[in-house]
């Protein structure tokens, strides 16, 4: 904790690390609370135009949630961070490319910020 409070880099990394632990955490205990059979029909339905095969999709979406609180609370307790973070940014980038089978493309630029956060959190977490 000392060298959270004496480094700015490390102050950033932190914060950084926490907002998208919660983020994630939240994110996924929404759709578990929610139903997560209900969260795959509904997010399902956006792919039925896709190319992508929904063999491929349906397994995935079930997976999502479970993905998602399971990385928040990694990023929040500071377990293996590199690791969550890199999973975040793989988990964010499955989601760059659903939303870019759907033709979402607002939502593409939002998850990008994500993404450059993520890249960056890691970033700052190096040793040199």
């Amino acid at each position: 904790m000392k060298n959270i409070i004496s480094s700015p880099k490390a102050s950033a990394e932190f914060i950084l690390r926490i907002g998208m632990g919660i983020f994630l955490f939240f994110a996924g205990v929404g759709k578990i609370m929610g139903g997560i059979p209900n969260f795959v029909e509904s997010m399902s339905a956006g792919f039925a135009e896709s190319i992508l095969p929904m063999f491929l999709v349906i397994p995935m979406l079930y997976i999502i949630p479970v993905l998602e609180v399971l990385l928040g609370l990694l990023l929040l307790s500071g377990y293996k961070k590199n690791l969550a973070l890199l999973g975040t940014g793989i988990l964010l980038i499955i989601f760059l490319f659903g939303h870019l089978m759907q033709g979402q493309m607002q939502a593409i630029q939002g998850i990008f910020i994500y993404l450059i956060a993520v890249a960056f959190t890691l970033h700052m977490g190096e040793k040199k």
